[in-house]
């Protein structure tokens, strides 16, 4: 079963897993600003999280395709400038 998108509010399924590299990851954690529900604190994505599609423009991709780039996972995990468009 697919994973839930990670971005709060967010009910689409699917998506980028977080980045493996812990500044890039940690970009991307304060990108999504997920609390901790118990600490407070940033939250800490499990190597299943993902962030789905509607998070990310056609530039944060290697080729500009959107579709071509989804069907071949082809994510370019340096962009996340248009994370959040939801807030």
């Amino acid at each position: 079963m697919p994973q839930r998108c990670s971005v709060p509010f967010c009910c689409n399924y699917g998506g980028h897993q977080f980045p493996k590299d812990k500044q890039r990851r940690f970009q991307w954690r304060v990108a999504i600003k997920r609390l901790d529900p118990l600490t407070k604190k940033l939250g800490e994505p499990n190597d299943r999280d993902v962030v789905c599609h509607l998070h990310f423009v056609a530039s944060d991709y290697k080729d500009t395709s959107v579709q071509l780039e989804l069907a071949n996972n082809r994510f370019n995990e340096d962009k996340f400038k248009h994370f959040f468009s939801l807030s």
